[in-house]
């Protein structure tokens, strides 16, 4: 099997999932809140004091015109009111209908991906 299919298979299935039109596969957690900045031509937000670096990292690459809040979040936040949450510590099924949710596969979530798959054929992986 191409390894391309594999990967459109998962995304089809994952947004299938939690409910959302559509699932873009990234490296990372931080990548895909990047794309989504990208997409939505970001010029301004912030971003919680508490979180990954590499987000904050990420505003400033970017060139953002970007502030730290003190808000506080468990599982997942919004940067400033651009409807993209960095809900990589999100591990429920709750898709935010019309966002960007920006999810990872962490520790966690490995059970729940071998629950996900485990109907499928995935020897061939």
């Amino acid at each position: 099997m191409d390894p391309f299919d594999i990967v459109k298979d998962f995304e089809c299935k994952l947004a299938e999932h939690f409910g959302s039109r559509y699932c873009v596969a990234t490296d990372s957690c931080t990548h895909a809140v990047e794309l989504c900045l990208r997409l939505q031509q970001v010029t301004a937000t912030s971003c919680p004091r508490h979180t990954y670096i590499s987000i904050p990292m990420t505003l400033t690459k970017l060139d953002l015109d970007w502030h730290f809040v003190d808000d506080q979040w468990h599982e997942y936040y919004q940067l400033g009111d651009t409807g993209i949450y960095d809900a990589a510590t999100f591990w429920s099924n709750n898709y935010i209908s019309g966002s960007k949710m920006c999810i990872s596969f962490q520790k966690k979530w490995i059970k729940n991906v071998y629950k996900f798959s485990e109907k499928e054929n995935t020897e061939s992986w």
